[in-house]
């Protein structure tokens, strides 16, 4: 957790406490501007419990509201089950929470830990961890985070009990979830509770009580209770808590009672309860050089920003290394520095690279050949650096990247329903433009920054196609385009992704003879021949790979279309993602002892064949393999210091381990001495479709992430004035 002195609140608020129905909820959210909501229950029933149709609906209505789902809670160890419960049926309603949750953008559940049904403390404490240790391995599995709220089961009793339970579970799929007025309703003291535990607290449910002159608990409107609000929200400020307050009122609905008020008095109460949160938070939490306005959170995107986003994915960059018209880069740098002008950026460079940019042994082979038929297109291929803040040293500079580039083919922009469709929306365009709106945001609420630090916002061609920054990026970090940060703006999730695969990719070649079905025995038979190759390759290298953490994967095998023909020359290549030089070099070793033992394998098994006869003799003349790409350089790099500004900042270290391996990307030439190079974004490669016809993106997400650049840029400037 960061140690920044004073912050800005982030507010959620838990549905059900507003309404019972989902559209109530979310019109309620819209209504008093909070820009996310806690699903807790919708009509009286859990996440897991909705049809297909109800979840839809509620995704959709959410969607369409642009509102962020911070948090899913479900029953899962609370207070409508015990130590004793089943826990195959646990797991089970955690798989179900978890699948949906994902619908809705969602990667954290809410848990507890057992109540007890009359064991031994003993024997309650050890039950309860198990049963812990089980729903962290099934949240690994499905790559959620479980948050633990202090309200029932042993791991609430105090914070050694939970401290107890992170270090026995040991899993990074188990954080906390603090509420802070709970040591009212369970009898323990709830800022020395909080103390303890700060570190682990990811995030926070806002509710006060005190106790009735019946010693019942009882709520009350926020600062108005003895559970120590006032004094568990200094404790958040003061450790540097960036994540949501989530509004629990308890006031008319309390879900564990099965108590609830008319819809219009639950509606009231908790309008009134929001406006006097608001009113506490701004006097607890001030910081007026620094401070977001709470109404804003996630509002750094304006509906003119969407506008300009859908004007820049209009225009069809699709790589020219995959067919696309190489002006139309160009056109969409022109239109991106006009935006970013009009929003009060200085344009540091805006060019393309010379032909110089292209020498060396690491360029791919296809793009220096792509280019040498004709030099005059890499002119059209111009990159554009963006900055707020005056001229910086490194050590004082920020740098997000995005490329411009895309797949193919070209897929016209839409919204629907809060969500962005079409090319470029997650990969990268819709990440560049809302990092772009971030920056501006930072700066113009917290203008001291100004002067001290510099922000810069890149633009690139050649991330796509193969090309793998050669001419964009590579080309920018050789003439100094670099910072104390560098953020690449591709879609992890939201995590910060510190290590990227770089990439090797190998082609297998015959170029023999033709023949047609009439002597099929007279041609080199390059389909049956690179087939072979093709399953050996697989065989020898899979295993390799998934012990140096590479991926290899067998992709295009190209002969001819026609049934009636032997095709006697053809291509096979192979792409080789690997973490660091030594896996790279062993895998390229072992593609080469693949290549000897399919030949003499083939030799073996066909060289009686009269279908294969001739290319069996011929082999070592038609057959040739070629490294199309090679000797990039692997992304791994840690940064202390960097990653806790990251995380307060609301982006988490990407653990391969835990969150699943890194990808490739242009990022990979940013690393040097100085500088913590990260990959993060919003959405996911899979997920959201990106390279697919289905790529999408939810404009909640992207303000979600423009809202994270924003603080990021401050939590930069403050680390950078505190002399660091």
């Amino acid at each position: 957790m960061s140690t920044a002195a004073e912050h800005a609140p982030l507010l959620c608020g838990i549905g059900d406490e507003a309404a019972p129905g989902i559209e109530a909820q979310v019109r309620i959210h819209g209504e008093l501007d909070l820009p996310g909501l806690e699903l807790r229950t919708v009509g009286g029933r859990w996440i897991h419990e909705l049809n297909p149709g109800e979840l839809a609906l509620v995704g959709d209505l959410i969607g369409a509201a642009h509102l962020a789902v911070p948090v899913v809670d479900t029953p899962v160890g609370g207070w409508s089950v015990d130590v004793a419960t089943p826990l195959d049926a646990e797991l089970r309603t955690l798989a179900v929470s978890a699948e949906r949750a994902a619908t809705l953008g969602c990667s954290r559940l809410r848990v507890m830990s057992y109540p007890n049904d009359g064991r031994a403390e003993r024997d309650w404490a050890d039950e309860a961890l198990r049963r812990m240790r089980a729903l962290a391995r099934e949240a690994e599995r499905a790559s959620v985070v479980l948050l633990h709220e202090n309200c029932v089961g042993w791991g609430s009793q105090g914070a050694e009990q939970s401290l107890r339970m992170l270090d026995q579970v040991g899993s990074e799929h188990l954080r906390l979830l603090f509420d802070i007025g709970n040591g009212v309703w369970y009898g323990y003291d709830g800022p020395s509770f909080l103390e303890e535990v700060l570190p682990h607290v990811d995030h926070v449910h806002v509710k006060d009580g005190l106790r009735d002159v019946d010693d019942k608990p009882v709520a009350s409107e926020p600062g108005a209770g003895a559970a120590g609000l006032v004094a568990s929200l200094a404790l958040l400020r003061d450790a540097g808590y960036r994540g949501w307050y989530s509004v629990e009122p308890h006031l008319v609905n309390m879900l564990h009672l099965n108590v609830s008020g008319d819809d219009e008095a639950l509606e009231r109460s908790y309008a009134d309860y929001v406006t006097a949160l608001r009113g506490l938070l701004r006097r607890v939490l001030p910081n007026p050089s620094t401070s977001l306005s709470t109404d804003s959170s996630l509002r750094c995107l304006a509906a003119e920003d969407i506008g300009f986003l859908l004007d820049l994915m209009r225009v069809p960059t699709v790589s020219p290394l995959e067919g696309g018209d190489p002006e139309a880069t160009a056109r969409a740098q022109e239109l991106l520095v006009a935006g970013a002008v009009a929003r009060g950026f200085k344009v540091l460079a805006h060019a393309a690279p010379p032909a110089a940019a292209l020498e060396g042994p690491e360029v791919p082979l296809p793009v220096r050949e792509f280019f040498a038929a004709d030099p005059a297109l890499l002119r059209s291929q111009p990159s554009v650096v963006l900055a707020l803040g005056e001229a910086a040293s490194e050590r004082r500079r920020l740098v997000i990247n995005f490329h411009i580039d895309t797949v193919g083919p070209h897929l016209e922009p839409r919204l629907a329903d809060g969500t962005l469709w079409g090319r470029g929306a997650v990969d990268a365009k819709g990440p560049g433009v809302a990092a772009l709106a971030g920056v501006a945001a930072a700066f113009a609420q917290a203008p001291w920054l100004n002067d001290t630090v510099q922000a810069r916002v890149v633009s690139v061609p050649g991330e796509e196609g193969g090309a793998i920054g050669v001419f964009g990026t590579r080309w920018l970090v050789d003439g100094g385009h670099v910072g104390r940060l560098m953020v690449f703006a591709e879609p992890t999730g939201g995590l910060a992704m510190d290590s990227c695969t770089a990439s090797m990719t190998l082609e297998v070649r015959v170029d023999g003879k033709d023949s047609t079905d009439d002597f099929p025995d007279q041609g080199h038979n390059a389909t049956v021949g690179l087939g072979f190759v093709a399953a050996c390759l697989a065989r020898d290298l899979g295993p390799l790979a998934d012990r140096g953490r590479a991926k290899v994967t067998i992709a295009g095998l190209r002969t001819g279309p026609a049934h009636n023909r032997v095709y006697g020359r053809g291509r096979l290549l192979v792409n080789i993602a690997y973490p660091d030089a030594a896996t790279a070099a062993e895998l390229a070793r072992g593609a080469a002892a693949a290549l000897t033992r399919a030949r003499a394998a083939f030799q073996d098994e066909y060289a009686g064949n009269p279908l294969t006869a001739r290319l069996v003799r011929d082999w070592e003349h038609v057959v040739s393999a070629v490294w199309l790409k090679q000797g990039l350089p692997a992304l791994a790099n840690r940064d202390p210091a960097m990653e806790e500004l990251l995380r307060s900042a609301g982006f988490r270290r990407h653990d391969p381990d835990v969150d699943g391996p890194s990808f490739t990307c242009d990022a990979i030439w940013a690393g040097g001495p100085g500088r913590h190079v990260v990959v993060c974004g919003p959405g996911r490669l899979d997920t959201n479709g990106a390279h697919t016809d289905g790529e999408h993106v939810a404009i909640a997400k992207l303000e979600m992430y423009a809202a994270g650049i924003r603080d990021t840029v401050v939590r930069f400037g403050e680390h950078v004035r505190a002399g660091h």
